[in-house]
């Protein structure tokens, strides 16, 4: 059996790539963007960049519509599947927080850098025995823990 790759012209590098180089989008002719993804990540990267809070602002809009509450649903049902014991700790966490047990997060500076911390971490693991084996910290520190 012959394949054949379909090609298409980029406006932005003049270069002709595989219809696989391109971002998909069923609005557009062979359902992919107009620029191929070399040129077009930078070109986004720049929007996001200048209008944060309009991506904010509508973004959060949606999320109140019928249609973002269905997909944060289905995205949390994704989650708790994919994460169980993950899950369990962090609603562990937020009882022992609603139960005044512990102090908020928000409540405590950052283990690491000493800004507000906005979250726990648990050092340990997920294991229910670990559950309070935990660390306050911000937003950039936590995610250089996971990355890790």
């Amino acid at each position: 059996m012959i394949t054949v790759a379909i090609t298409k012209l980029c406006p932005s590098c003049g270069e002709e790539k595989e219809l696989s180089e391109y971002h998909k989008d069923r609005t557009k002719k062979h359902s992919v963007t107009t620029l191929c993804k070399n040129c077009r990540v930078p070109v986004c990267k720049k929007y996001n960049e200048t209008n944060r809070e309009k991506i904010s602002k509508n973004f959060k809009a949606w999320r109140k519509t019928e249609s973002g509450k269905k997909s944060q649903l289905v995205r949390n049902k994704r989650y708790i599947k994919k994460y169980p014991k993950r899950y369990k700790a962090q609603r562990f966490i937020i009882y022992c927080v609603v139960r005044g047990v512990l102090l908020p997060a928000s409540k405590k500076k950052c283990e690491h850098c000493g800004e507000q911390a906005e979250h726990y971490h648990h050092y340990n693991g997920y294991e229910p025995i670990n559950y309070l084996d935990i660390i306050p910290l911000c937003m950039p520190c936590h995610r250089k823990e996971h990355s890790k």
